[in-house]
């Protein structure tokens, strides 16, 4: 149990650490210039991600109570929310300030922009914007988070729905959070494909050099994360459901009494107090019926 919750914990430093040495190696580091407001939109994201799993852990956290889970469950969510518009801003001032539509190519660490002409023609990609898959996956994952958040604050401030109502509720918000889950893993891997092919274009880096092998690794780790979470949920819940039904069989089961101290304390005054197995007058595994007429 304690692997299945350390793992995404690992692959979020993991993630984390190569994150910002890639944002050092290849793409400008982090500041306020043009060529380096980028990292902070790789950096947020990355917090984002990393915030959106713990809030997805954190509901099948089994030693906090069910007031503290929703709390932290909401906590996570909005310190992601906070990440994801502040690498949003970031990215919209990188391109708007690095050249918008002038076709300028994306790799600050060279500085190739003045080694190269009109693009298209070299190879460079311009900063436009919502031009990629990336970029359409990220709008849509915003938008289902802003649903993701109504659908749950209408199924928590509502107490007046029936029990029926309510699960439902619970199952399509889970289903649609896990689903957008998947998703936010999709794009933050095409993200990474983005950039580095556009650097690779731009002659930012070789094919196999370091900056390029830790985009790829980012991906990779991303991938794992994401696994290792999922995994971790299930993984969780399935000892929570087996909890509950055992501990509903538990109630449901019937009460075993113990069969000497029954017949003492029932038919005591009949056979002077001794216990059943001393005077043998009940034979092994009678029930309590025969019992009663054996006392009559």
């Amino acid at each position: 149990m304690l692997l299945v919750w350390l793992l995404p914990r690992v692959c979020a430093l993991a993630l984390l650490g190569i994150v910002i040495a890639w944002v050092i190696l290849a793409e400008g580091g982090f500041g306020t210039s043009s060529a380096a407001l980028f990292g902070w939109h790789a950096l947020g994201m990355t917090l984002f991600l990393i915030a959106t799993s713990e809030g997805i852990l954190i509901k099948s956290f089994p030693l906090w109570s069910r007031m503290d889970l929703w709390m932290g469950h909401v906590a996570f969510h909005l310190l992601g929310i906070i990440c994801a518009l502040l690498g949003l801003v970031a990215i919209i001032q990188y391109k708007s300030l690095s050249g918008q539509g002038n076709g300028t190519p994306t790799c600050p660490m060279t500085g190739c922009l003045e080694s190269t002409g009109q693009a298209g023609l070299d190879g460079t990609f311009p900063f436009s914007t919502m031009y990629s898959a990336h970029s359409w996956m990220g709008v849509l994952c915003l938008l289902l988070w802003g649903g993701q958040l109504a659908g749950g604050v209408a199924s928590s401030l509502y107490p007046w729905r029936g029990p029926e109502q309510r699960e439902a509720a619970k199952k399509h918000h889970r289903f649609f959070g896990q689903a957008l889950y998947v998703l936010l893993i999709a794009t933050c891997c095409m993200g990474f494909q983005d950039m580095q092919s556009s650097d690779l274009a731009g002659f930012g880096y070789g094919i196999y050099s370091s900056p390029s092998l830790l985009a790829c690794g980012a991906s990779l780790v991303i991938s794992i994360y994401g696994l290792t979470t999922l995994y971790a949920l299930f993984f969780s819940h399935d000892l929570s459901a087996e909890g509950k039904t055992t501990a509903k069989r538990t109630e449901q089961q019937p009460q075993v009494f113990d069969m000497d101290s029954v017949m003492s304390t029932a038919i005591g005054p009949v056979i002077g107090h001794e216990t059943v197995a001393e005077r043998n007058i009940i034979p092994a595994g009678a029930s309590v019926v025969t019992v009663f007429e054996h006392s009559e």
